[in-house]
């Protein structure tokens, strides 16, 4: 943890996420904060994996077909046992706004529009920080944004 203060890393362990889309970024993400001890993890994606994602995905044949959410949720509770992890194989517009209100952090990595502002709103609203992280495919090119709320 780069640039934190000594001790960092440790109070991850006491912080709820809540990663909103499991693809090629928000899977990873879930992933590595598991790895990190997390505390918490709330996943959120509609999706189901394709087999074009074996290419871009952190999945195998195997998960094709299986919801995004899901199956990462599975990943990551094996990762981390201690965390508590939800999954909903939902839209986020279908997600109750209770349930993110007891997250410390949201960070989202959709790449539909309308969840991007959906989600940027609810944030709002709940005065929750979010990162919007991203990757335009052509060029390999990545993009962090972090709103305080």
């Amino acid at each position: 943890m780069v640039g934190c203060p000594p001790g960092a890393l440790g109070s991850l362990a006491k912080r709820r996420v809540a990663v909103i889309t499991a693809g090629s970024v928000g899977g990873r993400i879930a992933l590595l904060l598991s790895r990190m001890g997390v505390g918490g993890l709330l996943l959120v994606d509609p999706k189901r994996f394709k087999a074009a994602g074996l290419a871009t995905h952190d999945m195998g044949p195997e998960d094709i077909g299986k919801f995004k959410a899901l199956e990462t949720a599975r990943r990551c509770r094996r990762i981390n046992p201690a965390a508590e992890v939800l999954a909903f194989a939902q839209a986020v517009e279908a997600l109750e706004l209770a349930v993110l209100a007891g997250v410390d952090l949201v960070v989202m990595a959709p790449d539909l529009l309308a969840a991007e502002v959906e989600v940027g709103q609810r944030c709002i609203w709940l005065g929750k920080p979010l990162v919007h992280a991203s990757v335009h495919g052509p060029t390999l090119t990545a993009q962090v944004r972090f709103f305080s709320n």
